[in-house]
């Protein structure tokens, strides 16, 4: 399988852009891609995705398949160390949602609200559950699906990388198959453009460089109130 991607991260009307995205591309069949957004204040939330960008990068280099989720407990370690190291990063952490794509499988992990999904055939459908207060109470039977939707502490996470604690971890695996569309978005994405609409403006471009552009459009003719980043990537056969 070969893959085609593309990518945008803006920092809307913030001062600071506090998300981050990487993309590594090793061969046509051979990919890891990565976003993050960081909380704790500009510098802190900043510094806290470059972190989990730059160590998750760095890790993909060992010659072995990595396991994600230890790299995941490795950068929450990392990120934990240099707040106790420096005074202004104290409480800074970041959600993290990455996939490693090596041929037709593909392995993700992820903490927080930033999200993996994808698009087959007719259906596009969420790959990750997001860490957050409301969902919890959704899965839980306390709220219901209107009360979800307009409940107020919706952004509240409950686990992120660099918080007190373990964080909770999810991992996963998929087998793709050639014309999937794998999607990453930050909340500044995803609260602005529902699946179902991501679908539909996929189902009219015919490369990730061209989705991107349309997101974006959108995503700023929207008004956005936070930093927004995406990426896509297309599967395509060799």
């Amino acid at each position: 399988m070969r893959f085609s991607y593309a990518t945008f991260s803006e920092k809307g009307p913030r001062a600071e852009n506090e998300d981050a995205i990487g993309v590594w591309h090793l061969n046509d069949d051979w990919m890891a891609v990565a976003i993050a957004d960081g909380l704790g204040g500009h510098l802190g939330g900043r510094r806290a995705s470059e972190i989990a960008i730059e160590q998750f990068g760095s890790m993909l280099q060992e010659p072995t398949i990595p396991d994600l989720a230890q790299i995941a407990h490795e950068i929450h370690t990392i990120i934990r160390g240099e707040q106790d190291q420096k005074l202004e990063l104290r409480g800074m952490a970041t959600t993290f949602s990455a996939a490693l794509l090596i041929s037709n499988r593909m392995r993700l992990v992820h903490v927080g609200d930033t999200r993996i999904s994808i698009q087959r055939t007719a259906g596009i459908k969420r790959l990750t559950h997001d860490h957050t207060e409301a969902y919890r109470l959704l899965t839980t039977g306390k709220l219901t699906r209107y009360e979800y939707d307009n409940y107020p502490r919706k952004h509240i996470l409950v686990s992120a990388l660099g918080v007190h604690g373990n964080p909770q971890i999810d991992t996963d695996q998929i087998t793709l198959e050639v014309g999937d569309r794998i999607f990453f978005s930050s909340d500044g994405v995803h609260n602005k453009i529902p699946l179902r609409e991501l679908k539909a403006i996929s189902d009219q471009v015919t490369g990730p460089q061209k989705l991107c552009a349309e997101v974006q459009r959108l995503v700023e003719g929207r008004k956005p109130e936070d930093n927004y980043s995406f990426a896509a990537v297309f599967v395509d056969r060799n």
